[in-house]
């Protein structure tokens, strides 16, 4: 029994240190069900208990209050049998809870990781597929904006997509992807106005990416990329 206690006492004690110092990563890539796209969320997990998933809009399209989120995030923490299905899967609500409020509040550092476009023009691949990632980093950036107030760094990292966005099959939203990567960073840029570094890369080239004397790949984030400049800038003129 004391054995038990003083280990506990040493984490508590050492628990700013080691999740302020180390570097998080989140998968949303996932493999079952989904064993071909690997998405972790399937295609209607969004549909239910909205009121639950910080940072969704209401039903009627409006944003949500503010104790609307702080509520929702509270909740996350508090449901041991979470019922909306996005929230009860989700990787990093999944950590989050495991490790608690307190331990979340030290984290600063976190790597986010999703296939954006999720479908193919193919018939068995086209419909039901995993949601987009596209939907995840702004309702994560909401999270980290309530639990996780000392957060300084986030890396985005997108993998090989497939040929469609689930969510707009025949493109009628006439947004090419670059438009859809820099719709995306917009909003996490603008709810996490205290961060400090952002990171935006491919798991194939990250490498390459920080490593100037390599061979210069093509990023698939476009015009996007401008938002590691201004997140950098933002935080030295702060």
């Amino acid at each position: 029994g004391v054995n038990i206690l003083a280990t506990c006492k040493q984490f508590l004690n050492e628990a700013p240190i080691l999740c302020g110092e180390n570097q998080f990563a989140i998968d949303t890539r996932g493999q079952h069900p989904f064993t071909h796209h690997r998405g972790i969320h399937e295609h209607d997990s969004l549909d239910s208990h909205g009121y639950l998933v910080p940072g969704l809009q209401n039903n009627d399209g409006t944003e949500t209050s503010y104790r609307q989120t702080s509520n929702a995030v509270a909740k996350m923490f508090r449901y041991k049998s979470m019922p909306q299905p996005f929230m009860r899967r989700d990787p990093l609500a999944t950590f989050l809870r495991k490790i608690g409020p307190k331990n979340a509040s030290f984290i600063t550092n976190l790597i986010i990781q999703g296939f954006f476009k999720t479908a193919e023009n193919n018939s068995r691949y086209r419909s039901n597929r995993p949601i987009t990632f596209a939907k995840i980093p702004p309702i994560h950036a909401t999270i980290l904006k309530h639990a996780c107030p000392n957060r300084k760094k986030l890396a985005i990292y997108q993998g090989y997509n497939n040929s469609l966005w689930e969510d707009d099959l025949e493109n009628q939203l006439g947004l090419t992807d670059e438009d859809r990567y820099d719709e995306v960073v917009n909003q996490v840029v603008h709810t996490l106005p205290g961060l400090q570094v952002l990171e935006l890369a491919n798991y194939d080239f990250t490498a390459q990416k920080n490593n100037p004397e390599e061979e210069d790949l093509s990023l698939p984030w476009g015009d996007a990329l401008r938002w590691e400049s201004v997140i950098e800038n933002r935080y030295r003129q702060r």
